[in-house]
């Protein structure tokens, strides 16, 4: 089935001072973490199998999310949307984890940090395909934007191909396309559902996973 397109357009409703610093100080923090990952969990690796990696990292998450999640919206999804879910869970949290695990234990974090860049441009194309988003020059500019300045950071001279490697950039990738996928079907669920019951589902559904 079709779903409705967001339109690129449409502005986003105003935050308050406080509350535009609170959103940018979370954005912050979340991509210190995802970017900080590639280079503890490498050495993490040396004496950690992946898996148990994996594991420890939910387990450690698991409460603060448990905590936080009832503590703000107290919520419980219904049982109709138990089997959505549950599918974005094996998608953002699963199946992004061990390819992602097992991938930089194969490759390097330059080549885990270069490819990474390539989740937003796999995203708007999927989402523009589908339908699911009307994707103007404003935001394909500001993309291709953000991805070559991560490249710049990271320098993708330093990209290796070599051994082992090209397993690990190979796993990484299929992270990415499953990261992809779980982001077009929150999307999808964002349009069927609303914004404010999916983000109180997220919350459950992180939890749960």
């Amino acid at each position: 089935m079709e779903q409705p397109a967001v339109d690129d357009a449409t502005p986003a409703p105003p935050l308050s001072g406080a509350a535009a610093l609170r959103v940018h100080l979370a954005l912050l923090v979340a991509q210190l973490s995802f970017g900080g990952f590639h280079v503890v969990a490498k050495a993490v690796l040396v004496e950690l199998p992946p898996l148990a990696l994996a594991g420890l990292r939910v387990a450690f998450a698991t409460p603060i999310l448990v905590v936080l999640a009832w503590r703000h919206d107290r919520f419980i999804p219904s049982r109709r949307d138990l089997p959505v879910l549950a599918l974005l869970g094996s998608l953002g949290v699963f199946g992004n984890q061990v390819f992602f695990i097992f991938g930089l234990e194969r490759s390097t974090a330059t080549n885990a940090a270069i490819l990474m860049t390539s989740l937003p441009v796999f995203a708007v194309a999927a989402a523009a395909v589908l339908g699911i988003e009307r994707i103007g020059p404003r935001r394909l500019a500001g993309i291709l934007l953000s991805v070559a300045g991560a490249l710049v950071l990271v320098n993708p001279f330093g990209f290796s191909t070599s051994g082992r490697t090209v397993l690990g950039n190979g796993l990484i990738l299929l992270n990415v396309q499953e990261y992809v996928q779980w982001v077009i079907k929150g999307l999808a669920l964002i349009a069927a559902v609303g914004f404010d019951r999916f983000i109180q589902q997220r919350k459950v559904k992180t939890v749960a996973v």
